[in-house]
């Protein structure tokens, strides 16, 4: 797991979404829990997690340098001394 920003708006919005509750019964103003919740809420949507766990793993590819194609048939293949 990457410790991106993706990844902990995700792990900071769902501690959120836990505490608030037990947050709410020590603040009484609901109005500052809410916006906490939607600045929180924005501020993960704009940044995607890549947890496998809800299937946003990043593909790693490898890179290489080669761009021929592979050879289907080996058939058609045309060599240097026997021509195609």
């Amino acid at each position: 797991m990457e410790f991106n920003q993706g990844n902990i708006s995700t792990i900071v919005a769902m501690l959120w979404t836990i505490l608030c509750p037990y947050i709410s019964t020590y603040v009484s103003q609901d109005a500052f829990i809410a916006i906490c919740g939607i600045i929180i809420i924005i501020w993960s949507a704009c940044n995607p997690n890549t947890f496998s766990v809800f299937g946003n793993a990043v593909n790693k590819t490898i890179k290489t340098d080669d761009t021929t194609e592979p050879v289907l048939n080996d058939e058609y293949e045309c060599d240097e001394n026997d021509g195609c």
